[in-house]
């Protein structure tokens, strides 16, 4: 990935996504990078629930 990025000529993972897969992707990577955090919060809520 580090040398993906020093092709591309950018120095964050948001670039170098933006630069493969153009607008569409940097959407798809920000909202994925959003969701994540908020899923794995939801999923922990629910196993603390049960027990």
């Amino acid at each position: 990935m580090i040398k993906a990025g020093t092709a591309a000529g950018v120095t964050t993972y948001q670039a170098l996504i933006q630069s493969q897969f153009g607008k569409p992707g940097y959407y798809f990577l920000t909202a994925a990078q959003f969701l994540y955090p908020l899923i794995g919060m939801f999923i922990l809520f629910l196993f603390i629930n049960i027990l």
